[in-house]
């Protein structure tokens, strides 16, 4: 008797035993999931590209066919010399080269420059001034170049944020930074403009830059 009492106190423990460890969250589930449906990889399927959503788009990932050369340069001459500066006048050329075609560029613009001296200056400014920029010539026209070929004027230039005929901006030239800084539209935020250098009472200046260009469609 005392021996049958044993063994069902036995089996007793062993159910709970087991009851205890199965109702246990392990954090392991009872079946793994099918190894292909868990594959985190794009599929071959979708569609990965992007149209092209700058100017002229139109080509989806791909190289553009053609490079647009840009081109700003001039020089102020201070006045009056040897300073300290009050005004100064100048002139800003801007040219863009299509696949570096010198010939013929895409566009062209010379503004005339003239400026009156501020106080507000940049950290590092040693002078700026408020400059009114004057288009006086753009392009040529198709009887200039005897070729049946035309350079194009100031609004077929492609060049970011460059000056309107008659827009007033305000630029300082920085000593130290071997720069010039543009007041970004009146917001009191100045930022580097041109890379530039004085020298004996002028500042020459310039910036280039490269971009990929589609072209315009003919109409």
């Amino acid at each position: 008797m005392l021996l049958t009492q044993s063994n069902s106190l036995l089996t007793l423990l062993i159910m709970m035993s087991t009851a205890c460890v199965g109702s246990k969250d392990s954090g392991v589930p009872e079946q793994l999931p099918d190894s292909e449906t868990t594959d985190n990889s794009p599929s071959d399927s979708i569609d990965w590209s992007i149209d092209d959503t700058g100017l002229n788009g139109g080509y989806s990932n791909e190289t553009p066919p053609f490079e647009l050369d840009l081109n700003h340069a001039g020089a102020w001459q201070l006045l009056p010399l040897g300073g300290p500066y009050s005004s100064m006048v100048g002139e800003l050329t801007v040219t863009e080269l299509l696949d570096g075609n010198e010939s013929t560029p895409w566009c062209s613009a010379t503004f005339a420059l003239t400026g009156q001296a501020v106080d507000d200056l940049c950290e590092t400014c040693d002078y700026g001034f408020t400059i009114l920029f004057y288009l006086t010539e753009e392009g040529s026209k198709k009887e200039d170049k005897g070729k049946g070929e035309s350079i194009g004027g100031l609004e077929k230039c492609r060049s970011p944020d460059i000056p309107s005929d008659g827009e007033v901006r305000t630029l300082a030239y920085s000593d130290s930074d071997s720069t010039i800084y543009f007041n970004y539209y009146g917001s009191d935020i100045w930022i580097p403009w041109y890379d530039a250098s004085d020298l004996h009472d002028e500042v020459n200046f310039e910036w280039e830059a490269t971009l990929g260009f589609v072209g315009e469609e003919e109409e």
